[in-house]
């Protein structure tokens, strides 16, 4: 007695290439019968007729993987392999999540800044930094007159 292990396989998009051409290999050939017209003349007179015949194809091919599978306007295309031995070309569609919480919510004791207990000294912490000082001009008055040949009042 074997033990069966299924894998299931979503492939999403592929380009053409070689890992396109293994996928077509690996779903394999499936055999399809095509309507084949056929016209015969005989006497002056036209005679279509129809015959059924059975044709080998791959189930997909690596061009049909690289250009049907992959993101559209409302959905996306992907190929579901290993449910059983079919194939299932599904369209996914886009949804947005509603937002059920924030990210990330601080404990509460983490906001808070801690309490003195009673006859201890609180925890001094270093002193805040003074707030930056104006920074001072790079050219001053006079030398953006200078610069634009205006006359300087020396007085």
């Amino acid at each position: 007695m074997g033990i069966a292990i299924e894998r299931t396989h979503i492939i999403t998009r592929m380009s053409i290439g070689e890992g396109a051409e293994d996928v077509s290999r690996a779903l394999g050939m499936a055999e399809v019968e095509v309507p084949v017209r056929s016209q015969s003349y005989s006497g002056g007179k036209v005679s279509d007729s129809t015959s059924m015949q059975v044709q080998t194809r791959p189930v997909m091919t690596a061009s049909e993987i690289a250009s049907e599978l992959g993101p559209r306007k409302k959905h996306i295309r992907v190929l579901l392999v290993g449910v059983g031995q079919d194939y299932y070309i599904i369209n996914v569609p886009y949804c947005t999540l509603r937002c059920e919480r924030l990210p990330h919510v601080p404990a509460e004791w983490t906001l808070t800044p801690p309490k003195a207990v009673e006859g201890s000294e609180a925890p001094q912490g270093p002193e805040a930094p003074p707030p930056p000082a104006a920074p001072t001009p790079r050219l001053t008055e006079g030398d953006i007159s200078q610069i634009l040949g205006k006359k300087r009042d020396l007085h």
